[in-house]
């Protein structure tokens, strides 16, 4: 939280959101066929931002809804910038896809990970080439904020 303070009054970085969204026909689709565990439902409790980055979602640049793992709005919110760090809660598929497609999209953009502000431990190279620390867990049920679904599968 300390470092999304001190960037929320940086003026020289932006913060942009990902929400995991799916439809309440998740389980129909090909990655809910593969992935049998409802999550992020949209307008659901587990769909909202926690609490404790609301106001850092007021202020960012966007707030963009991915109904996949990886997002191509992001791709197109990122052109022009020399550096990106990703965080989050499910970094082993969402936060890595969005670096993959990033890295792909803008090769010259230093994209990096960081481990302070994701759920845990595995060491990763990221695309740029730099080490960084990425967790390995998916969240669970729907009814929870992402964040809260994360910490109730990975206890």
């Amino acid at each position: 939280m300390d470092k999304l303070q001190k960037l929320a009054l940086n003026d020289e970085m932006e913060l942009i959101f990902t929400m995991d969204t799916h439809e309440e026909n998740y389980l129909s689709t090909q990655e809910g066929k593969n992935l049998p565990v409802e999550h992020c439902i949209k307008d659901t409790h587990g769909w909202q931002i926690s609490e404790a980055l609301a106001d850092f979602a007021k202020q960012a640049k966007a707030v963009v809804e991915k109904p996949t793992f990886g997002s191509m709005e992001l791709i197109q919110w990122l052109d022009g910038v020399d550096e990106v760090e990703l965080v989050g809660l499910c970094t082993d598929i969402c936060v890595i896809s969005n670096a993959m497609l990033i890295k792909a999209a803008y090769p010259e953009t230093v994209v990096s990970v960081d481990s302070a502000c994701c759920a845990a431990g595995l060491q990763l190279h990221s695309l740029s080439g730099y080490c960084s620390r990425v967790a390995n867990k998916y969240p669970g049920m729907a009814g929870q904020t992402q964040a809260e679904e994360y910490s109730k599968c990975h206890k």
